[in-house]
């Protein structure tokens, strides 16, 4: 009986280091890849050679593992798409909201910070102020009502 006690309690101990408190894990996700592991998402176009566009109002990530309590989101960002330009967009974390208007080059990315505190949510969304289409514009056939360009996203628990 003992020795199952023993069994049992390290396995205990085992499963509180290894993981279930993830407050020190770091969550890098490369948006030019074709699969995105330990997320699902809405409003997220596909991957392309430069990451992905949101398509729509709002992208969702919802993370498997939860988000860490106190975490700085890093995004880096290609730019905004036509009238998404110069405006504002917001990043949501359970009632928590931060806003960020990244520059119009897409030559130098942009990198955008925001830390979060008492987090209690396993989901960020990303609003974007005029999601619009190429093909409202004239410029393509493409129907995809992009906001911002995503080259990567960070969580960096702190």
């Amino acid at each position: 009986m003992m020795k199952f006690f023993n069994v049992c309690f390290v396995l205990l101990m085992l499963a509180n280091l290894s993981g279930c408190d993830d407050s020190d894990r770091t969550l890098s996700l490369n948006m030019k890849s074709k699969v995105l592991t330990g997320v699902e998402t809405t409003n997220l176009s596909v991957a392309e050679d430069f990451g992905r566009w949101t398509d729509g109002s709002p992208t969702a990530f919802k993370f498997t593992k939860g988000l860490p309590e106190h975490f700085k989101l890093v995004l880096t960002v290609g730019g905004a798409f036509g009238p998404n330009q110069d405006k504002t967009f917001t990043a949501e974390v359970g009632s928590q909201s931060q806003n960020f208007i990244p520059s119009n080059t897409v030559v130098v990315p942009n990198i955008v910070e925001l830390e979060f505190d008492h987090v209690s949510t396993d989901v960020l969304t990303i609003n974007s102020p005029s999601p619009t289409s190429p093909k409202e514009l004239g410029m393509s056939a493409d129907t995809r009502k992009l906001g911002i360009s995503i080259i990567k996203l960070e969580i960096l628990p702190i």
